[in-house]
């Protein structure tokens, strides 16, 4: 009876053993181990930034409104413009009373300060003259200069000056002019003939006494 007993607890503990070891496998089975990580690729390294761009204006005479892409900026020369990107295309204008106004492209370079100095042109005006009949002299701030008609190119801007005219039997003519600033100033004038007249000598002729 014992034998048989003891055969009995064998038989049911492998029993349990088995049906333990197949609820394990089959847990397993669920879970599977994860995958081993996958090798670290190589980043490519990140480019600096490129560093920015500046502009750096002067002008003679100083004092110039800066015009950027057609734009006023609020800034006179001199003056430092930025920063800007790289190869950006732009415009440079500067603008002074009584001179012409100045205009340039400008490229922008990474990390360059460029430098810009402006000679500012004089706007001159022009001097014209004109005259009825034509032919008369034209003499300015007592300066014989030609015969109408006349034209004077490279006037100062804002200049005043002082314009006569001359013509024999022909009453002078003068006149006050200021010359604008890239403008074309017109003296057009129409003589009158002189009331005084010429002094005319009679010579008489006498004959010698014998």
């Amino acid at each position: 009876l014992w034998q048989k007993a003891f055969l009995k607890r064998v038989w049911i503990t492998s029993g349990l053993v088995g049906v333990v070891g197949l609820v394990i496998g089959l847990q397993v089975a669920k879970h599977p181990a994860p995958p081993p990580p996958a090798p670290a690729t190589a980043q490519p390294e990140a480019k600096p930034a490129p560093l920015p761009a500046s502009v750096i204006v002067t002008s003679n005479p100083p004092g110039a409104k800066i015009f950027w892409d057609d734009r006023e900026t609020g800034f006179i020369t001199p003056a430092t413009l930025g920063p800007f990107k790289e190869n950006e295309q732009h415009h440079l204008g500067l603008y002074l009373d009584k001179f012409r106004f100045f205009k340039a492209p400008v490229t922008t370079y990474a990390g360059q300060t460029q430098r810009f100095h402006v000679e500012m042109a004089p706007d001159y005006g022009t001097l014209k003259v004109l005259s009825t009949p034509e032919g008369a002299s034209v003499i300015v701030d007592g300066e014989a200069m030609g015969q109408t008609p006349f034209t004077k190119n490279d006037m100062p801007p804002d200049a005043l000056v002082t314009v006569e005219i001359k013509m024999e039997g022909y009453e002078p003519w003068h006149q006050e002019v200021k010359i604008g600033a890239g403008l074309q100033q017109l003296v057009s004038a129409i003589l009158e003939k002189s009331k005084t007249l010429p002094i005319m000598e009679n010579i008489q002729d006498h004959d010698e006494e014998p």
